[in-house]
């Protein structure tokens, strides 16, 4: 008994230290989202964002409400079980009571999971992936069958950061920008940032959203003077819920002196009141906006 118990712990333990925080591989956490560009040979690139808004307990099990690009036919729920480090959605039918198998994060390279029928898995690679300029642990995930499955590539501490669906007209999801653990990686913009005009102002400002109640996109302006070096500043536009809490960084970056605009989308947001705050080194103002769906 004891020599069946050692055992067991040290499986436990040699797959505890090869996989370190398996959660980290898709860190499901309300707050986080991600910004993918996608494409194929029928539309240009666009982007679209996936946010975890809330979680709940559904059958003794924490879920998180978060969709997966091409798992649009499942309900947007996902857990990783810490145990054996897989991913599930919620799923109401097929060969698997209530949930169905995404991949294994515990999965070294050449592993195979089965998720129905003869539908398979297979961990195609493990190593290293750059990533917005800094190296992450990386784990692939490949269909070994069906051609239609997805490619999911996941990055330790970033989460999906490439998928590739369909055969033979693939659609590409291609990660641009993420916000994990409220630290901004990469570019989060849905909209670009557009500069209006050639004037340059006389102060800053922030003007109130327009237009105010909307559903579900709005556009916000603001102005940038220039500085005393003539050089460019820090600017942050973040919008917060009623609680004080980021709902999104809508710009984060240095900018030229000018007047700019940039839509902001509610789409994956519930009804209320937000805050939106500009934010320079010289300059802080913050105005109220109401989402009205």
């Amino acid at each position: 008994m004891k020599t069946k118990l050692l055992i067991v712990l040290l499986i436990f333990v040699s797959k505890s230290l090869y996989a370190g925080n398996v959660s980290d591989y898709f860190p499901l956490k309300v707050g986080n989202s991600w910004v993918y560009t996608w494409y194929d040979v029928f539309h240009d690139p666009q982007r679209m964002r996936v946010s975890i808004t809330k979680d709940t307990i559904i059958n003794s099990k924490r879920y998180y409400n978060c969709y997966i690009p091409t798992m649009w036919q499942y309900p947007p729920w996902v857990r990783i079980d810490s145990l054996n480090g897989k991913i599930y959605a919620l799923y109401n039918g097929g060969c698997q009571p209530n949930e169905i198998l995404l991949d294994s994060l515990f999965s070294k390279k050449n592993d195979r999971i089965f998720q129905c029928g003869m539908d398979y898995r297979t961990c195609t690679d493990t190593g290293y992936a750059v990533i917005f300029g800094s190296t992450y642990d990386k784990k692939e995930f490949g269909p070994t069958i069906v051609l239609s499955a997805a490619t999911r590539k996941y990055a330790n501490g970033i989460g999906i950061y490439y998928i590739e669906e369909g055969d033979p007209y693939p659609t590409f999801y291609i990660l641009s920008g993420c916000v994990i653990d409220g630290s901004v990686h990469g570019d989060t913009l849905l909209t670009a940032v557009k500069q209006k005009g050639i004037t340059v102002p006389e102060g800053f400002s922030l003007s109130q959203n327009y237009p105010n109640p909307f559903n579900p996109s709005t556009i916000i302006r603001y102005s940038i003077p220039s500085n005393v070096n003539g050089q460019t500043s820090d600017v942050k536009l973040v919008v917060f819920d009623a609680l004080g809490k980021e709902v999104n960084t809508l710009v984060n970056e240095k900018q030229n002196a000018g007047s700019y605009e940039i839509e902001f989308d509610g789409a994956e947001i519930p009804s209320g009141v937000y805050f939106y705050k500009l934010e320079t080194d010289e300059f802080a103002e913050t105005k109220r906006m109401i989402l009205l769906k």
